[in-house]
């Protein structure tokens, strides 16, 4: 039998294809539906405000038909109302179709459920979390190549060449699985991850003296990340200190100066030096990103740490003993301070703090005139010593005139004391509260292959005033004085941190900049017991401290045997310059 149709016109032609293509794609999910509409299980089900996961877990239980669908979607998916008595399948079925956009596809004892998110679902779903961190060795050397796998999820990847990982997964709590070879393997429970936030471990791994039979060796997460922070100080051959960002975090501590008096071992003198092993500052060497730093004094052989902010720093390492591999110019120790890394994450984050001194904030505050970049901690100009100042020169006229009894080198001293600028006179400020700021940026890019481009940027500022009582009594100088003192300090520091990372090859640029100003005034009467004069003076002592340091360093792990190459070149530039005046 056939059917003969007549299209009347090139439009009714159009129209009837359409109908016919429309009616054909409609057929399938039309039978579907029917398949559906004829399950007759029955179904009893009480959950309010569930997942469409939960809801086809315990449905599944009461039914001889399997279902199988995207268990993340689903987890995803939310059913508002899901209520059921002895209800047939079908129509349970039917019911969370119309509160969620789905399809199914009944095949025997199977239910195929396909789920379509519409935008604001999509947009609803709750960002993955990111476990990042290290993989090292029981020397606290980096292990590139290492593979890491979480159970849960079958997911994994290796180490890159500088030993780093980053895995983004879902929110839950996980069980991590390293392994490398000639090496220990091991397993890490309980590794909760959090929507939009990057879980930190480092993993140390220990080497193994059997590569026949495989050995796991298990523990927690926290264990384990304090085991990788903590890897280097335990089997180093010199005898090491330090602390970690993780733990200056969990600190007040605005200066690396503050940070060292928490390390065993050392003492931090005047809130600057430090002392390692009772041994003077001046025998000690001090490193930033592995390159030596000179001294930060003018006049002295030493480093002031208060220069350096903690925000700046990811760790800071103290060497008690000399190892090859060290300067050979110390007794006392080496201090290694290194800046913060590539991130792992993109963040942004700011800093607002202050604080205020009882005998200071609101309080008269006295000091030399101010100059118009003091609260950069750049000196204006107005400090400048006269051209024709020369240290050398200046004592020597001192000496002839004025005990000597040269009225021509009298003269000479006299002129080139007119050419001071004058800062003779004490202004009186109003003390103001401390100003502490900081700005974080942290920007990394995923690339193809593994190949990953990251940067940090971070600026730092703080300015604090503090009053003090001031007493000298020198009885082998015979003086006995009492006053008032005056500090001003300024700090202004930036950093820039870029790096890329592909395959076996790491390239980074490190660069800090760090200017501090800081300027004591002591006001001060006593008596001179050995002249028998009574003594109404002041002293200001204006100390400019700058550092600049640019790092170019490269990783590279050529081959298969584990060999590994660094390199770097770095560009310091410490000043330190102070002005003294006595009246």
């Amino acid at each position: 039998m056939f059917l003969t149709l007549k299209v009347a016109s090139e439009t009714t032609k159009k129209k009837f294809f359409l109908t016919v293509l429309f009616i054909s794609l409609c057929l399938p999910f039309t039978y579907a539906q029917q398949g559906v509409s004829a399950l007759r299980d029955a179904i009893t089900c009480n959950m309010e405000r569930a997942t469409l996961d939960e809801v086809l877990l315990a449905i599944g239980k009461q039914t001889r038909y399997t279902f199988s669908y995207d268990k993340h979607a689903a987890a995803n998916t939310s059913i508002r109302h899901a209520v059921f008595n002895k209800q047939p399948l079908g129509k349970v079925l039917t019911d969370l179709q119309q509160q969620a956009t789905l399809v199914y596809d009944v095949d025997d004892r199977q239910i195929s459920v396909r789920i379509s998110m519409t935008p604001r679902q999509a947009v609803a779903q709750p960002k993955p979390g990111l476990i990042s961190g290290r993989v090292i060795d029981e020397k606290g050397e980096m292990l590139p190549g290492a593979t890491i796998h979480i159970i849960e999820v079958n997911k994994g990847m290796q180490s890159s060449v500088d030993g780093t990982y980053n895995i983004e997964i879902p929110a839950g709590t996980y069980t991590m699985e390293v392994r490398f070879i000639s090496y220990l393997s091991r397993r890490i429970t309980g590794i909760t991850v959090k929507a939009g936030e990057n879980t930190p471990l480092d993993i140390s791994m220990k080497p193994s003296s059997k590569s026949l039979n495989e050995v796991v060796i298990t523990a927690d997460y926290r264990k384990a990340s304090i085991e990788g922070m903590f890897a280097r100080q335990k089997s180093s051959a010199a005898t090491i200190d330090g602390i970690v960002r993780e733990q200056i975090l969990r600190t007040p501590d605005n200066n690396v100066a503050q940070v060292l008096n928490r390390v065993s071992g050392l003492n931090v003198q005047d809130n600057r030096f430090v002392i390692v092993r009772g041994l003077s500052d001046r025998y000690n060497n001090v490193q930033l990103n592995g390159s030596l730093l000179p001294s930060t004094e003018p006049n002295a052989r030493n480093f002031a740490f208060d220069v350096i902010p903690s925000a700046l720093i990811d760790n800071v390492v103290v060497y008690k003993t000399a190892t090859p591999d060290l300067p050979g110019e110390f007794s006392g120790g080496v201090v290694d301070m290194t800046t913060r890394d590539i991130p792992v994450e993109n963040f942004v984050r700011i800093k607002l703090g202050t604080g205020f001194n009882t005998k200071t904030t609101g309080k008269d505050f006295y000091g030399p005139e101010r100059g118009k970049y003091d609260y950069l901690g750049f000196d204006d100009g107005s400090r400048k010593l006269p051209v024709s100042y020369k240290a050398g020169e200046y004592a020597k006229l001192i000496t002839e005139g004025y005990y000597g009894g040269n009225d021509e080198s009298r003269k000479k001293y006299g002129a080139i004391s007119a050419e001071f600028p004058n800062r003779f006179t004490m202004y009186r400020f109003s003390g103001r509260p401390v100003q502490d700021y900081e700005l974080n940026i942290g920007r990394v890019k995923q690339l193809k292959d593994g190949k990953r481009f990251g940067g940090i940027f971070a600026i730092t500022y703080r300015n604090q005033q503090t009053a003090q009582d001031y007493i000298d009594h020198a009885p082998i100088q015979i003086h006995y004085y009492e006053g008032k003192e005056y500090l001003f300090e300024n700090n202004l520091s930036g950093l820039l941190n870029l790096g890329y990372s592909f395959g076996k090859h790491k390239l980074g640029m490190k660069s800090i900049f760090t200017q501090k100003f800081t300027e004591r005034t002591r006001l001060y009467k006593g008596q001179n017991l050995y002249s028998g004069t009574d003594i109404d003076a002041f002293s200001n002592f204006p100390l400019y401290n700058t550092i600049f340091q640019s790092k170019l360093e490269g990783e590279h792990t050529p081959g298969k045997k584990g060999f590994k190459f660094n390199w770097n070149g770095a560009f310091p530039l410490p000043t330190g310059r102070s002005r003294i005046i006595n009246v």
